[in-house]
């Protein structure tokens, strides 16, 4: 895992780990519906790249047989 030490990054985990945000995602019901349900409908098992994913939580489990990428700037949340 590629590792960010600059000031943007740091501030992104503070923000994550101080507010609880990790397991949880903006809208989860709405979003996670909206998402899976249109990549669902892409036939064969693309890879999906998640970016800005926190800890991957909005998609987690979701999106089988598809391979998803998760890419944030939070190398705390990646490790969730």
């Amino acid at each position: 895992m590629l590792q960010l030490a600059s000031p943007i990054s740091q501030l992104y985990q503070t923000i994550h780990s101080g507010n609880h945000y990790y397991g949880t995602a903006w809208h989860e019901s709405v979003r996670r519906k909206v998402f899976v349900d249109a990549l669902k409908s892409i036939r064969g098992t693309p890879i999906i790249a998640d970016v800005g994913c926190r800890d991957g939580f909005l998609l987690a489990g979701h999106l089988t047989p598809q391979k998803v990428i998760g890419i944030d700037i939070d190398p705390n949340a990646l490790s969730q």
